[in-house]
């Protein structure tokens, strides 16, 4: 499993400043904030969890799921043990502060759990107290990309009144920074294709069955 050290040595690797003699490791851990979050756009984790239901009560708080980017489905009523196929998808809408209104004719009874589906930020390892890293591995190698180019980006702004810095020109940075932004961008968008590709396929076997 990749960690946040394992990821900012790759990034230190691709801009050849392992020493951080120009990035320091604050500035690439917040490129490489960056970075996830641009993966969250793209393809975020699809989770789900259970919230158990109240006698007569029609909104449900969600803050305490973690990561939570954006409520995908409701299935209700739901049993684990023995679900429904295709499931029981009641009318349902998010209220301020993240409360999950059923609609009236679901008459939660209490005993009956309302499975919540729901795409949540990725993690990795060491970045902000996380313990886990959510990312396959094409991500990673994305975000490594990514990183690396806006750190670039960045460098390129700071420049732009100086004649030099650490080495580079101010010309020589922002050429840097447009190539490594086009090939990142570039990788993002066929990345995002196959994704779409893939999921048209996995729809197209599914209505066949």
């Amino acid at each position: 499993m990749s960690t946040l050290t394992v990821i900012r040595d790759a990034v230190e690797a691709q801009l050849k400043d392992s020493t951080n003699t120009i990035w320091t490791t604050a500035e690439l851990d917040e490129h490489i904030r960056r970075a996830i979050r641009e993966i969250n756009r793209v393809k975020p984790q699809t989770k789900s969890t259970t919230i158990t239901s109240v006698n007569d009560q029609y909104e449900y708080s969600l803050s305490s799921i973690t990561g939570l980017l954006r409520i995908v489905d409701i299935w209700f009523p739901y049993d684990s043990a023995s679900p429904d196929y295709p499931p029981t998808r009641p009318k349902w809408s998010l209220l301020a502060d993240n409360i999950l209104l059923l609609d009236a004719s679901c008459s939660p009874d209490g005993t009956d759990k309302i499975r919540v589906i729901y795409w949540a930020r990725h993690t990795l390892n060491g970045l902000d107290a996380e313990t886990t890293t959510t990312l396959d591995a094409e991500q990673q190698q994305l975000i490594i990309l990514a990183a690396a180019a806006f750190a670039v980006e960045q460098r390129a702004h700071d420049a732009v009144d100086q004649v030099h810095l650490s080495g580079y020109t101010p010309l020589q940075l922002a050429n840097w920074a447009r190539t490594a932004l086009r090939n990142y961008e570039r990788e993002l968008t066929q990345y995002a294709q196959r994704l779409i590709a893939s999921e048209a396929g996995t729809a197209a076997i599914e209505g066949t069955v």
